[in-house]
């Protein structure tokens, strides 16, 4: 059965992924509330719901996802929609499914980076760049000094946090 929160999570996973997709952005208006929906709902099933532990799982969940991805923002990988969405999956979901959903999300992402690649012609430059971002970030700073190739990444962090959805719910889904 789908309860307010899971309906809440599947709707923001489309949404996110639509604007993003369409417009380039993840809204305020969507992730905003979403966050407060989340911890709103964590309190108030505080004692009523059994087994329920309490909101400090979402509100982990919230300030690891929403941290981690203010790193990502900083250092201007990421827009700020992006790390707004992966706090408000968290505060919805909780600390261990935001963490399935990061890492899933960033498998995701290399897929669909390496297309993105493909698809403009660049292969081989973009995989150049990427590894020598991960052994020398200051010689890639100074080799690409140009505007960054930015792709929807809230599609990929959609995509991950509903297969982290799927995985973790299979054996409600398929028996």
């Amino acid at each position: 059965m789908l309860t307010a929160r899971e309906a809440a999570f599947l709707l923001l996973l489309v949404i996110a992924a639509f604007t993003d997709l369409a417009y380039g952005k993840v809204y305020n208006w969507l992730t905003m509330p979403a966050i407060v929906l989340g911890l709103g709902l964590s309190y108030a099933a505080w004692g009523i719901v059994p087994g329920f532990e309490g909101p400090l799982d979402n509100i982990l969940g919230c300030a690891f996802g929403g941290g981690l991805f203010l790193i990502f923002f900083a250092k201007g990988w990421i827009g700020p929609g992006d790390a707004k969405l992966v706090a408000a999956i968290g505060a919805l979901k909780g600390l261990t499914f935001v963490v399935y959903s990061i890492f899933l999300a960033a498998c995701v992402g290399a897929v669909m980076a390496v297309g993105w690649f493909i698809w403009q012609g660049r292969f081989w430059d973009g995989l150049a760049g990427s590894l020598l971002l991960l052994v020398s970030p200051k010689r890639f700073k100074k080799r690409y000094t140009g505007p960054p190739t930015m792709m929807p990444y809230g599609l990929a962090i959609s995509a991950g946090g509903l297969w982290a959805w799927v995985y973790l719910n299979r054996s409600l889904l398929f028996g």
